[in-house]
């Protein structure tokens, strides 16, 4: 007689004591030099940040590698990779973010000229950033923080514009690349940070 499985739907709330982490609650915030690029921004104000509506969690990604054995191939570990951040931001009037982003992108690769860009990612860079994405809990608690280390911007995305959209609220995206992430400690778990 085959086993069965015998569970409820007590066991299935039992599972979610805190109901669940919820997507909509989480925060962004850009330190490090890049951090300048919004200071410079006449209308900026630390809550800007606010207007991220989009971002998310890396993954976790480890290649494997095939190796031939009498016939069988057996995977070992390979390099880890990293997929870039993308970020999703409302415009406000003043294009606040847009502008920083923008001048931020143009710094580190001139519109126009071949010659003066910025492209050294070493300590004393002023394009690289850390950006810190942290997911929040129901009483505003941070569950777990990501910190992004040596990020700077890859692309600004356009802007539709349409006399036909009406009652919405401009977005863009912008990728970030970087060189790595860390999970720091925050409350009731461990951080997963290599050591200096």
């Amino acid at each position: 007689m085959a086993d069965t499985v015998n569970y409820s739907i007590n066991d299935f709330i039992s599972s979610f004591p805190k109901a669940g982490a919820r997507p909509n609650l989480f925060a962004v915030n850009i330190t490090g030099k890049g951090h300048e690029y919004f200071t410079k921004v006449p209308s900026y104000k630390s809550e800007h940040f606010l207007l991220c509506q989009g971002a998310s969690l890396p993954a976790s990604e480890l290649s494997s590698i095939p190796v031939s054995f009498m016939g069988r191939q057996v995977k070992l570990p390979g390099t880890r990779t990293f997929a870039d951040l993308t970020l999703t931001f409302y415009n406000d009037e003043d294009m606040t973010l847009r502008v920083a982003f923008e001048n931020w992108a143009h710094d580190i690769q001139n519109f126009a000229n071949v010659f003066g860009n910025k492209v050294e990612i070493n300590a004393e860079s002023e394009i690289i950033s850390e950006v810190k994405v942290t997911q929040l809990g129901k009483k505003g608690n941070e569950l777990r923080r990501y910190k992004f280390h040596t990020a700077f911007p890859t692309s600004v995305s356009d802007i539709a514009l349409s006399y036909g959209d009406t009652d919405t609220i401009e977005q863009f995206t912008v990728n970030m690349a970087y060189q790595y992430y860390d999970i720091e400690k925050t409350a009731g778990t461990e951080a997963l940070v290599d050591p200096e």
